[in-house]
C-alpha cells in the first residue's frame, strides 16, 4: 500500500511534484519518513522521483535529513539511478557532515571530482562538498585544489565556475 507522498511521487515528476512534497514535509515534519522510504526505495521510478525532493529539503531545511546521513552516505554504493547520487551529494552540500562520517564523505566526493567517467554534477558538488571537508582539515586542502585544477581544464563552464570559486576559498582558508 502506497503512503501519500509515494503517490504524489507515482504521478510523475515535475517540479510541481517536488514542491508540493517538501510543503507537505515542512508542514509536518514526521512526514519525511514517507519521503525517506521513497527515497530508499529498490523501485527505480519511486527513488528516482523522490530525489529531487530530497535536494529541495536539503537546502530548505537539512536538519530533517540528519537522521538519514549515514544510511545516504550508504547508499551511494549502489545507487538504483544518477538522481540519487546526485541528490544526495546536493544535500551534503548544505550540511555540516557529523565527523563519524566526514572520511567516507570527503573520499566518496574526492573520486567524484576526480575521476572524469562521472557526470558534471557529481563533480561540481563533490567539489563543494570535498571544500567544506578542507576548510575543517587545512592538511586536506591541496589534494582538493589539485584535484580542482586536474578537472578545470576539460571541465564545463559550472565546473570551472565553481572550480575557481572553491579554490579561491581554499586558499584563503575562510569558511
Amino acid at each position: 500500500m502506497k503512503n501519500e507522498i509515494e503517490s504524489i511521487l507515482a504521478a510523475g515528476q515535475s517540479k510541481k511534484m517536488a514542491v508540493t512534497v517538501v510543503n507537505l514535509i515542512l508542514k509536518d515534519e514526521s512526514r519525511i519518513e514517507e519521503l525517506m522510504q521513497c527515497f530508499f526505495s529498490d523501485e527505480l521510478r519511486t527513488c528516482q522521483h523522490a530525489a529531487w525532493p530530497v535536494g529541495i529539503l536539503a537546502e530548505k531545511q537539512p536538519s530533517l535529513l540528519l537522521p538519514y546521513l549515514a544510511r545516504m552516505v550508504s547508499n551511494l554504493d549502489e545507487p538504483k539511478h544518477d538522481a540519487v547520487v546526485r541528490n544526495t551529494l546536493r544535500t551534503f552540500q548544505f550540511m555540516k557532515i557529523p565527523e563519524e562520517l566526514q572520511s567516507e564523505v570527503y573520499d566518496r566526493c574526492l573520486e567524484y571530482l576526480s575521476n572524469p567517467k562521472y557526470p558534471i554534477a557529481f563533480t561540481a558538488f563533490g567539489m563543494t562538498v570535498c571544500a567544506d571537508i578542507a576548510m575543517q582539515y587545512p592538511e586536506l586542502r591541496e589534494e582538493v585544489i589539485s584535484a580542482i585544477d586536474y578537472r578545470m581544464p576539460h571541465g564545463s563552464a559550472g565546473v570551472r565556475s565553481r572550480g575557481a570559486r572553491e579554490k579561491r576559498r581554499l586558499l584563503s582558508g575562510k569558511v
